[in-house]
């Protein structure tokens, strides 16, 4: 059976297992031969307010209607008729801290390709961590593979936190090693990885 390759490829890691961790991803564009860096971490929003807002009825206060603080800013501009308004916005936001990106040459894309075929990922699409031949893990931090095709295959998405022996590894493992080694070899990536999250 002919290959289907990706056509973008998406690690991302953290470290914690909720939201507003320290964030790092690295993307890789097949057809525009390109891998991308990106360093994240996620900031209280400065300059919002708390407003109350009713979400209803919980039996498990007797009846009580619920009350929530949820941050907000306050705005006054030709679309709220110059009238001030209190509009709701998330709590955090994201600041990228560091972003590299770098074209890949015909022969470093020949290198990444072998990796690449979705129909080899399709049996482990909905398989959860496998323990057996387990060789090690990525402890307190969480690495997120996502992959798209231009074909007919849906995107892709699966853990990539164990590490298996030779012989056992999963396609995502193979793929995410390759792609860690490469960047440690690259000059023009020193002193960047998925799994540092300093400043």
């Amino acid at each position: 059976m002919e290959p289907v390759f990706f056509s973008k490829v998406v690690l991302s890691s953290r470290i914690g297992a909720g939201f507003c961790y320290p964030e790092n991803t690295i993307m890789i564009d097949i057809p525009k031969k390109e891998i991308s860096f990106q360093k994240c971490k996620w900031i209280e929003r400065s300059g919002s307010v708390e407003v109350m807002d009713d979400y209803g009825w919980d039996s498990g206060l007797v009846g009580h209607d619920v009350h929530y603080l949820k941050p907000a800013v306050k705005i006054k501009n030709g679309k709220t008729g110059f009238e001030y308004k209190v509009l709701p916005v998330e709590k955090y936001e994201q600041k990228i801290i560091k972003s590299i990106g770098l074209s890949l040459s015909d022969y470093e894309i020949d290198r990444i390709l072998p990796f690449c075929n979705a129909l080899e990922f399709e049996l482990y699409r909905d398989m959860g961590d496998d323990w057996e031949h387990m060789t090690g893990y990525f402890d307190e931090v969480s690495i997120h593979f996502q992959a798209v095709t231009d074909s007919y295959i849906p995107m892709l998405e699966m853990s990539c936190n164990l590490s298996h022996e030779k012989g056992y590894e999963r396609p995502q493992e193979k793929l995410r090693d390759f792609i860690l080694e490469y960047m440690s070899k690259n000059k023009k990536f020193k002193g960047v990885s998925l799994l540092d999250f300093g400043n």
